[in-house]
């Protein structure tokens, strides 16, 4: 089984519980990194929540009078982000192959979910993040800062891929995939797990 497949059946598995945890929490970091993306956009931008999860930051950027459209991959975890988000539009797909159209968004969000991308895949899908997005749009993403790559597993046994950055690492490869840095930071994990969230967010660079 792939890195993306056993995470994508770990997260099947865990969407209730990460419902419960995360669904209501709105944790202030993420407020934060919001707020620093929607300064950016005018009323009504459309926005791809890309591994959108249980709908959190999806319902998040409706309240703040977004267009914004949840992807998953996981069918678990969209089967909870309808539940608690039944009048959001939601897509079953990954990152590999965004299923919007070219030039169509004025921003992705990668919260928590590029970092389960192995890292020989990481520059094709953040060119397939450029593709989706209109000439200057954003993309922001959180990852987990640190170094390498490898399985964790939860304490029932179930594995996810993650793949750590530094932010030289990040920056870099976000230039690569054609990006402009506009700032990145650090926050300390809420949960406390040790490896701190590394925040970036980029603009489309002209060709």
């Amino acid at each position: 089984m792939s890195e993306t497949h056993e995470t994508t059946d770990t997260y099947n598995q865990t969407a209730s519980y990460f419902a419960t945890r995360w669904h209501a929490a709105d944790v202030p970091a993420m407020a934060e990194a919001r707020q620093r993306l929607v300064t950016w956009l005018t009323k009504e931008a459309l926005v791809l929540d890309v591994g959108c999860g249980t709908g959190r930051d999806t319902a998040r950027f409706h309240d703040l009078g977004f267009q914004v459209c949840g992807l998953d991959r996981s069918g678990g975890m969209l089967t909870e982000a309808r539940q608690h988000n039944p009048s959001l539009p939601s897509i079953l797909g990954g990152m590999y192959n965004l299923p919007v159209g070219n030039n169509s968004l004025d921003a992705s969000w990668a919260c928590a979910s590029f970092l389960h991308i192995p890292r020989h895949n990481n520059l094709s899908v953040l060119q397939e993040f450029r593709q989706v997005l209109q000439r200057g749009g954003l993309c922001y993403m959180c990852v987990k800062r640190g170094q390498g790559e490898r399985g964790v597993k939860n304490d029932s046994g179930l594995r996810r891929f993650f793949a750590f950055d530094s932010e030289p690492e990040l920056e870099t490869l976000l230039q690569k995939g054609g990006f402009i840095i506009l700032e990145c930071w650090t926050g300390n994990d809420h949960w406390g797990q040790p490896e701190p969230w590394l925040h970036c967010l980029a603009k489309k660079a002209d060709p």
